[in-house]
């Protein structure tokens, strides 16, 4: 089959009706040409149907309406921007913005890019976003306060906000000097026992009591002897031989001069505060070795439990208000209790309609 031109080969006719007037021009018809050349541009954009018409909207004017899915479009052929979000500052509108104009160029086809490979970059896109737990938790105390609240309602919420950040510093500061002073009774190698004992110490010392001092002088004088017997020194006044009554018996006998069974109750005791201290260092070294594996354990447990808990759509804004406030509380809990501890607060804590972060 040959399809001629439609070219006109004289003088162009007006066509003319029964009464003599123009008539108005008809659509030709769609030839042969036409329709393959239509199934051919079909078939290479991978389309099955091509419709030419432009979708209309229900409005009065007119006007094209873009696909639903679409952005609607700008004179300029532009996106048209999303509406203002209420209480948004220049800065986030702007970031705002850019993300959304980044979303709409990702959902755009590559140059040269197949359907396969455009739905696995959307599927490692989506796998990209952050997911509902790590989504940015509203921060009440430092978020920007929204315009269109009234003055009364912006000055009780800034005069709260600094109240809380007050607060949270006098809480810094004061956790800090304590860590600090207990830091430095542990690098003095003091036990919790000695520290104890030292305090109660000082509260009989700084008595005006008669009696709670002589208690203080006793204790002085403990200490004064068992310096002196770790180093070897003599101790004047002091008789050695009254916790050594077997030296004392060999005195009597005549076997044992007294000097030497001053020597031999000396150096017995020396051994005995060597002994005892070995034994203390032993011990501490059993505790700080109990207490790291102790700590290892009760971290891993707690890796586990976030693990749990952050199938929780409202883990991360229970974490950012429990975290902080339970600092304290865990340091002063035994590890073995960590995730007990930390669980039943986690479900005590009941947040306030809205602050969910999923």
């Amino acid at each position: 089959m040959t399809i001629e031109d439609d070219a006109p080969t004289g003088d162009e006719v007006t066509p003319t009706g029964d009464d003599g007037k123009p008539t108005e021009p008809t659509e030709p018809e769609e030839t042969m040409l036409d329709a393959v050349s239509k199934a051919v541009d079909a078939e290479t954009l991978g389309m099955e149907d091509v419709d030419s018409k432009t979708p209309t909207g229900d409005d009065k004017d007119g006007k094209p309406k873009a696909p639903d899915g679409e952005a609607q479009k700008t004179p300029d052929g532009g996106d048209k921007p999303s509406e203002p979000v209420s209480g948004e500052s220049d800065a986030e509108k702007e970031t705002r913005e850019a993300a959304e104009a980044a979303a709409v160029a990702a959902a755009e086809p590559k140059p040269g890019e197949t359907k396969a490979e455009k739905e696995a970059r959307e599927a490692a896109e989506a796998a990209a976003k952050p997911k509902p737990s790590e989504e940015k938790v509203p921060d009440h105390v430092n978020d920007p306060i929204p315009e269109e609240l009234k003055e009364g309602t912006k000055d009780r919420i800034r005069f709260l906000a600094t109240a809380v950040k007050e607060r949270d510093e006098e809480i810094v500061e004061r956790t800090n000097e304590r860590d600090e002073m207990i830091e430095m009774v542990r690098e003095t190698g003091t036990t919790a026992e000695a520290y104890g004992q030292l305090l109660q110490f000082m509260t009989l010392y700084n008595s005006d009591d008669p009696t709670a001092q002589r208690e203080a002088f006793k204790v002085v004088q403990a200490e004064y002897v068992a310096l002196a017997t770790k180093l070897g020194e003599p101790v004047p006044g002091h008789d050695w031989l009254a916790e050594h009554p077997d030296l004392a018996k060999e005195v009597e006998a005549g076997t044992l001069t007294e000097q030497r069974a001053q020597e031999v109750a000396q150096a017995r005791a020396r051994t005995k505060a060597n002994d005892a201290a070995t034994v203390a260092a032993a011990t501490r070294t059993e505790q700080d070795n109990t207490t790291l594996l102790a700590v290892a354990q009760g971290k891993a447990d707690m890796t586990a439990l976030g693990k749990r808990l952050v199938l929780d759509p409202q883990y991360a804004a229970k974490k950012a208000v429990l975290v902080p406030a339970m600092q304290d509380i865990m340091r002063a809990t035994h590890p073995s209790q960590w995730v007990a501890t930390f669980e039943a607060a986690y479900n005590k804590l009941v947040l306030p309609a809205g602050d969910c972060a999923g």
